[in-house]
């Protein structure tokens, strides 16, 4: 059984700050340098390198929104539109800012469900980066919610 993304961020990356030396060197991973961009997309690709399971999310990615279409379309897992569903601990969940279609130019962000979530709550535990310029645990709204990724962690 592959490693659950949300315990991988929890154990690893949780409470570091921007740009410090882990999340400088997930930068380098992606990058090859330190740059000044958004990262929450560049975490959570890390965190599915290290757990195994990154071929499911369609490689590497620093857009939210391309990432999202490479979990559609990559044959792993199960992927859900909307925003109605249960969710479990260790689904990545895309959020669009903007009202209407997500876009590659829409307001857009990724993270971890850190828990599982009823799809009767209104806020979702989401662990990832770029949460407040760190990587750390937040609530967000589910109307928000665009769309879920759960990745099969079972797979050898």
């Amino acid at each position: 059984m592959k490693k659950n993304l949300a315990d991988w961020l929890k154990e690893t990356v949780y409470g570091h700050k921007e740009w410090d030396g882990v999340i400088s060197a997930c930068q380098m991973w992606y990058y090859g340098s330190v740059v000044k961009s958004a990262w929450c997309a560049t975490c959570v690709s890390w965190a599915a390198y290290h757990c195994g399971i990154m071929h499911q999310i369609g490689g590497k990615n620093e857009n939210v929104y391309y990432m999202m279409e490479a979990c559609k379309d990559s044959g792993y897992g199960t992927f859900i539109s909307g925003n109605d569903s249960d969710i479990q601990k260790g689904d990545i969940l895309f959020y669009n800012w903007d009202s209407g279609k997500m876009s590659s130019a829409s307001s857009k962000h990724v993270g971890v469900a850190a828990t599982d979530t009823k799809s009767t709550r209104d806020m979702i535990l989401t662990i990832g980066g770029n949460q407040d310029d760190k990587c750390r645990n937040k609530y967000y709204p589910r109307k928000n919610l665009y769309a879920i990724f759960r990745p099969n962690y079972e797979e050898e």
